[in-house]
């Protein structure tokens, strides 16, 4: 009975061995045939990183070709910007002198009458009132005008 027992163990072992070998086989027929997929996946891979490595050389040429532009359009950029603060100081001496001279128009103006009355004159028509001179210099006032721009 014990030999019978012994049999059946081994009947079963072997019909398990059976199995597992048509299971491995079935595995290794799917890798074979699966290996040509293997193989054209390889082939797509590699010419994929051959396009990469392309693509990537040429966003490298592309990148020193912008800075290249950019330092040069810089270089302009700080040029124009040296012009305009120049443009900007000469505007703003020409305003200061502008100021000036808008401010000292009326003093200038009545300096002028002052030494038009001063001048001898043909003797005044009858309908026009005679000037009467300040007594205040138009010199004088030319010079509080300036002390009071400061």
């Amino acid at each position: 009975m014990l030999e019978m027992a012994l049999q059946v163990v081994l009947v079963v072992l072997l019909l398990v061995a059976i199995g597992w070998s048509a299971l491995l086989h079935r595995r290794l027929t799917v890798l074979r045939q699966g290996g040509d997929g293997i193989g054209r996946f390889v082939g797509d891979l590699v010419a994929a990183t051959g396009r990469a490595e392309t693509a990537i050389r040429e966003m490298r040429a592309m990148a020193e070709a912008l800075g290249r532009q950019w330092q040069r359009q810089r270089s302009e950029a700080e040029a124009l910007a040296g012009e305009l603060r120049r443009l900007v100081a000469e505007a703003e001496g020409g305003g200061r002198a502008l100021h000036q001279a808008a401010a000292l128009a009326p003093v200038a103006a009545e300096a002028a009458r002052y030494h038009a009355a001063q001048q001898p004159a043909a003797a005044p028509s009858p309908g026009r009132p005679v000037p009467v001179p300040d007594p205040v210099s138009p010199h004088e006032r030319i010079r509080q005008a300036i002390r009071d721009l400061r």
